[in-house]
């Protein structure tokens, strides 16, 4: 049985919003299988190859940048 994922969960799985995922596909990186009134229809392996997914310690890390740059900007006012 083959399963495939869609725009919203490509975007959910590797933390990329669906209009980078959409560009890739107009521009040829990223392959889908089909396209339907519901959207694309995306093979998992065909999107990590492209967008490989974060570990959790480069989200972690990330995250805190995020943090630490508001948090800056906060101090400096």
């Amino acid at each position: 049985m083959t399963f495939y994922i869609s725009l919203s969960e490509a975007a959910r799985l590797t933390g990329r919003s669906k209009a980078t995922l959409s560009q890739a596909i107009k521009e040829g990186r990223l392959s889908f299988v089909e396209r339907t009134k519901q959207g694309y229809k995306l093979d998992p392996a065909e999107v990590t190859r492209v967008y490989p997914i974060p570990s959790a310690n480069e989200q972690d890390s990330q995250g805190e940048t995020q943090d630490r740059t508001a948090e800056t900007a906060l101090l400096r006012e």
